[in-house]
């Protein structure tokens, strides 16, 4: 509830503002049964000789008072309702983006081990049990607790024995609703984590949607859907037999209680204790207290409900986040240098790049190669900032990557990767995203160098075409063009090509190659190609061979062929399986 407590500060003077409302609200409709004694006693019962005009008279001012207290309970309940609703929603809004920025914020292999939709469940959750949350709390918790202290308050005057009775009660049935609600509590953690994996499952099915109909895997999945309703709704069937008993004994109190006050009642008036109006005004009154009592197990319920939402919130922001650097934010990248450089993920001792040394300079066109599971993917993810070197140091333009902002690092990058990344937006939003000024002759441009005009001239509204969620309307060369126009418009000082090409033919392959490594040369930037197909990196300045986390051969593409080593093998493999 701290972290709750600290998104509501803000908010102080419009809560109090709201609980002020509500108590203008409580205190005029607690007027009628006071007011309803004053009259009985006073003007209805006493046998006396007073005319009509009289009766009349004295009790017109009492039924003004009545009709007044209800308007201005009225207008209240309308402040204090648009008010919690203005504060609720704006607390959850803010809490569900702050989740979404610390997500956001979390260091890459957090991502590579959750699943994105069960995070966006939990923060979808945790909005919707705030807001229930601090709705309960000042249209039903606080104002029941305002009803229940001002009418001790007021049967204390009337009798000390009914006001010990109500100061009695109350607690009581407070700690019986806790300790019949703990089962739930359980049950409604279960169902938590149970709807997390279903909306995680769910989303990366849909998300893979292509590869499932291709497979014929949609009966399977939905089977596996199924599966996991059926145990949720064993879940939810558990939690409504715990709450039928919890509401059958917790009801049962609430009833016994009341019964006992109604005697109560009865044995006060018997002695002439009581007058008929205090009777009837005390016993009115029990429906302000006893009706909260009877609801105080669903407010209870949701307080748990909500408890298990704040309780992740307060996981995930406790996380370790990014590593950000307030230091150097660096204008350009000159030179990128590995000194002595080794990797292991986190958790694990197996070192996945051993010892690397290489430095590379503006204009330069640098190709790392090697078979799979050689660790060409992790460097990428090293030169992106994505993961920090565990030994030896990285450095951009002399500065070490831990004493840059990672963010203004990554700016000055451009990235293509084999699996090829776009949104469901058009062709012109997917190109925008890394530089939203960019003119529509400068995404024509790239998209030329990049040979994917023939994708313009083939789509119906050009380059407002839309794509659809993950571009499935796209073959994986035509997502692939688009990926490397969109690196090519950010005109980076860096830009990555990691098996960039990959779903291209060979001649597409070769003018996309040959224009970014013009492109390198007469823009000054720094070109890195990752590859399996050698035949892209046979322009490259200089190869880099990976064997095991380790550089065992570097030359030109001529050097090492003249050599006996592994990129020999490795073309010789891929030349002769081409002549078959």
């Amino acid at each position: 509830m701290k972290v709750l407590f600290s998104y509501l500060r803000p908010h102080a003077k419009t809560i109090a503002w709201a609980l002020a409302m509500a108590t203008l609200n409580q205190c005029c409709l607690l007027l009628d049964p006071l007011i309803m004694q004053r009259v009985l006693d006073r003007y209805s019962l006493p046998a006396n000789s007073a005319d009509l005009y009289v009766f009349l008279t004295g009790i017109a001012p009492w039924l003004g008072a009545i009709i007044c207290s209800v308007a201005i309970a009225w207008l209240a309940k309308s402040e204090q309702t648009v008010t919690v609703n203005r504060v609720s929603h704006t607390v959850g809004a803010t809490m569900f983006s702050d989740g979404v920025r610390y997500c956001l914020r979390m260091p890459f292999y957090k991502f590579e081990t959750q699943r994105s939709g069960e995070r966006v469940e939990r923060l979808h959750r945790l909005k919707r049990d705030v807001e229930t949350l601090l709705k309960s709390f000042i249209n039903r918790i606080f104002t029941s607790v305002l009803a229940i202290t001002l009418i001790v308050l007021y049967t204390a005057r009337v009798n000390w024995v009914l006001a010990l009775s109500y100061v009695i009660a109350a607690p009581v049935l407070t700690y019986i609703s806790m300790i019949l609600t703990r089962r739930v509590s359980s049950t409604n953690h279960a169902l938590f984590l149970r709807h997390s994996e279903v909306a995680g499952n769910t989303t990366e099915t849909l998300r893979n949607i292509e590869l499932v109909k291709s497979l014929g895997l949609t009966e399977q999945e939905i089977s596996r859907f199924d599966r996991a309703s059926e145990s949720i709704l064993q879940l939810e069937l558990e939690k409504v037999k715990v709450h039928r008993l919890y509401t059958f004994f917790h009801g049962a109190c609430v009833h016994a209680m009341r019964v006992s006050l109604l005697l109560l009642l009865f044995y006060l008036r018997f002695r002439n204790l009581i007058t008929v109006g205090q009777f009837l005004s005390v016993y009115l009154y029990s429906y302000s207290v006893f009706g909260p009592m009877q609801d105080l197990g669903n407010l209870i319920l949701e307080c748990r409900e909500s408890e298990t939402s704040l309780d992740e919130f307060s996981l995930l922001l406790r996380e370790a986040r990014e590593p950000h650097s307030e230091g150097t934010t660096l204008p350009d990248i000159h030179t990128l240098e590995f000194a002595s450089v080794s990797f292991s993920y986190p958790g694990r001792t197996h070192q996945v790049l051993k010892d690397l040394s290489f430095r590379i300079h503006t204009g330069e066109t640098v190709a790392f190669v090697g078979p799979s599971g050689a660790g060409k993917t992790t460097l990428v993810k090293l030169i992106s900032a994505l993961y920090r070197p565990t030994v030896g140091a990285i450095t951009f333009s002399g500065i070490p990557c831990q004493n840059l902002d990672a963010e203004s690092l990554r700016m000055r990058m451009g990235l293509v990767t084999q699996d090829t990344q776009l949104f469901s937006g058009s062709i012109r939003d997917n190109l925008l995203v890394v530089r939203p000024e960019a003119t529509d002759e400068e995404l024509r441009q790239k998209l030329a160098q990049a040979s994917a005009t023939g994708i313009l001239q083939r789509a119906s509204s050009g380059l407002d075409t839309l794509l659809g969620e993950g571009a499935l309307r796209l073959s994986g060369g035509e997502r692939q063009r688009i990926a490397i126009a969109r690196a090519l418009l950010r005109e980076p000082d860096l830009i990555i090509f990691d098996e960039a090409t990959s779903s291209l033919d060979a001649l597409t392959e070769r003018q996309i190659t040959e224009s970014f490594v013009e492109a390198s040369h007469t823009r000054k930037m720094i070109s890195i190609i990752i590859a399996h197909r050698l035949s892209t990196v046979v322009r490259a300045d200089r190869i880099y061979v990976l064997d095991k986390g380790a550089i065992v051969e570097s030359g030109t593409h001529t050097e090492l062929i003249s050599r006996e080593g592994l990129y020999r093998q490795l073309w010789e493999r891929q030349t002769g399986a081409e002549a078959a």
